[in-house]
């Protein structure tokens, strides 16, 4: 287990290390924090590393496995975000993965009556390490079947 500490923010990595769309990721959301601090008052923020295929997973996804799962526990609403970065040149426009941001919200419905007085919002996002340039002529090269 490796730990740092910044700016009163302790990030402790364990057992793997973080490939580079996941080190960016958490990179550019600390950024965001950090520059952002008065929209994060009274409210708690966690950002937990999934374990692979052995973490929390998706049947209804293709067992997909986020690699993070964002809470932000506000007084009213807790937002739960699954959270998978990875360049897209590997999955198809159709896969279950990509389509797991609608799927989730038919969790969320089910959820909803069990939460109390506190509303649960759930999304899931796949970000993109694939430049644009890169992405947009393989968006092509699927269109014309290839």
């Amino acid at each position: 287990m490796k730990g740092i500490t910044a700016g009163g923010l302790k990030l402790t990595v364990s057992p793997v290390s973080l490939n580079e769309d996941e080190k960016r990721f958490v990179d550019k959301l600390k950024a965001y924090v950090d520059a952002n601090a008065a929209i994060f008052e009274g409210k708690k923020l966690y950002l937990l590393r999934n374990k692979s295929k052995v973490g929390m997973g998706f049947f209804e996804a293709g067992n997909f496995y986020p690699d993070f799962v964002l809470w932000i526990d506000t007084p009213d609403v807790q937002y739960i975000s699954f959270i998978d970065p990875k360049g897209l040149r590997y999955l198809q426009w159709d896969d279950p993965k990509i389509e797991f941001h609608a799927t989730i919200k038919e969790l969320e419905a089910r959820l909803q009556p069990s939460s109390g007085d506190k509303k649960i919002v759930l999304n899931s996002f796949i970000m993109s390490g694939t430049p644009f340039r890169g992405f947009a002529s393989m968006v092509g090269k699927r269109q014309a079947g290839t």
